[in-house]
This record gives structure tokens, sequence and C-alpha cells, in this order.
């Protein structure tokens, strides 16, 4: 499980469509839809279903979105954490 696939199935959630969701990441549905797959094949569990016009969670997905917010923060402290850490190393 990569990072790239857990923020690109809450954005999708959050935008309600895999299109939405590829403009606010600046990549495209295809690719976006992809991502979200190969996640989908790992974890073995459906997490979106696919509408005509959007996502919608499936229960599995509810709970796996529950999980993946709780833990964005932390990824954004250890982005810190690596920055101030590559800032150091220059000086």
């Amino acid at each position: 499980m990569e990072l790239k696939q857990l923020q690109y199935f809450a954005a999708s959630v959050e935008c309600g469509s895999f299109k939405r969701a590829a403009e606010k990441l600046y990549t495209t549905q295809p690719n976006v839809s992809k991502t979200i797959k190969a996640l989908e094949n790992e974890l073995q569990v459906r997490l979106l279903d696919r509408r005509a016009h959007g996502v919608v969670l499936t229960r599995a997905g509810e709970e796996v979105y529950r999980y993946t917010c709780a833990m964005m923060p932390y990824m954004d402290k250890i982005r810190a954490v690596a920055e101030t850490a590559e800032k150091e190393a220059v000086l």
C-alpha cells in the first residue's frame, strides 16, 4: 500500500468522483481510477461503488476512509521532519 493510493482514495471520496479528484490532484481520471483499483486489489475489497455520476463509499470503504483521514495529519508531520532534516544537512 502506498501513500499516493490513500491520498487518491481520500480525494475521490471528498470530491465525489474520480474526475473531480483528478482535477484536485493535477492528474488524469484514468490514473486516479487505476490507482484506486490497485489499492482495492491489494486489500482484496471494493472500497467505492462506481456510479454514472460519481463514486460512493462501500461499508469497507467507510472504515478505510476513517483510518485514512486519521493518518493524514501524521503524514504531514513526517514530511515536516524530513524537510527540517534536509535544511539542517545543508547547514
